[in-house]
């Protein structure tokens, strides 16, 4: 009886919720559909939905826009989030955080780890499987000594005099979204798939797109033999198909089973936090790769989103 109560006042919420936002909102359109479908975290669609705004208008406008970008601080900027523009050359043409940037040649730039930050992104802004341009690195914050991790989004945009410039905004300690997993292990197995095994060095490379936010992609066999493990990059090989969770469930068995007849599967495993000993949930993506003779299966975990009742 308590399952069930809970569960009509649950839906009983939901319809609320959807109800206020037609009535306050009208007709939800088909992008900010995508953006609630896409990501779990408010602060994500956020700044999602600024850069495909700041897009529509440089589009509109070219350069002129910038003055907007920078005077127009209430519809631009969001907690540390702001616009930035660069040419395809590298030289900043608009930087909301640091204005003395403007002007400056930087197509080198790299992180405190060495990501070639301008490459990566137009990398990123160019990648069908990255739908938004995604990249993560290390990047400065004011006042603070060391830095942190940031997520950025990014676009290549085409002002009305044909000039391409790449457009992006960013946000510090953003949380990693399941989005960002799919598409770094979608992208992996699209480079298994293009060049065999020798996409490998690539995809060990703890610099590279696919291994992002202290999470790194992992490949196994069909047996559940380590390709590339979840821990040790190179010279050391396992067997994890019996991995259990803090549960006593075992995810990558149970993937490898539901991606017999699927080409891609989400599952949850649980993991305990040292701190609080309370169980968490974390989604397993993982994608079948057939490579002619050999199929491999790359994966990688993102936190799943808390009840509110649990923040």
């Amino acid at each position: 009886m308590g399952v069930l109560l809970c569960r009509y006042w649950t839906v009983f919420l939901l319809s609320l919720g959807i109800a206020g936002l037609c009535a306050g909102c009208g007709k939800v359109t088909p992008e900010e559909r995508d953006l609630h479908e896409r990501y779990d975290y408010r602060d994500t669609r956020r700044i999602v939905r600024i850069l495909l705004e700041a897009e529509a208008q440089l589009k509109e406008e070219g350069a002129a826009a910038f003055e907007s970008f920078e005077t127009d601080r209430k519809r631009w900027y969001y907690k540390d989030a702001y616009l930035y523009a660069y040419t395809t050359n590298g030289t900043c043409i608009f930087h909301g955080g640091i204005p003395e940037l403007v002007g400056q040649a930087l197509p080198d730039v790299v992180d405190a780890e060495g990501r070639e930050l301008l490459t990566m992104a137009s990398a990123a802004a160019a990648d069908p499987d990255n739908v938004h341009g995604w990249i993560h690195y290390w990047w400065n914050i004011p006042n603070r000594l060391y830095p942190a991790w940031k997520s950025s989004c990014n676009r290549i945009v085409t002002l009305p005099d044909g000039t391409q410039v790449l457009l992006g905004i960013g946000m510090v300690e953003l949380p990693r979204e399941r989005e960002f997993v799919k598409s770094a292990v979608e992208g992996a197995a699209d480079l298994l798939e293009s060049e065999g095994r020798a996409a490998l060095t690539t995809l060990k490379n703890p610099l590279s797109r696919y291994n992002l936010l202290g999470s790194p992609l992992f490949i196994v066999t069909e047996k559940g033999d380590t390709v590339i493990a979840p821990t040790f990059r190179t010279g050391y090989t396992r067997n994890i198909l019996e991995y259990e969770d803090d549960a006593g469930h075992t995810p990558l068995k149970q993937a490898i089973t539901r991606l017999a007849d699927a080409d891609s599967t989400w599952v949850i495993l649980l993991t305990r936090d040292p701190l609080s000993m309370n169980l968490h949930k974390m989604g397993l993506y993982m994608k079948k790769v057939n490579m002619g003779d050999e199929t491999l299966y790359v994966g990688a975990t993102a936190p799943l989103p808390k009840p509110s009742w649990m923040k």
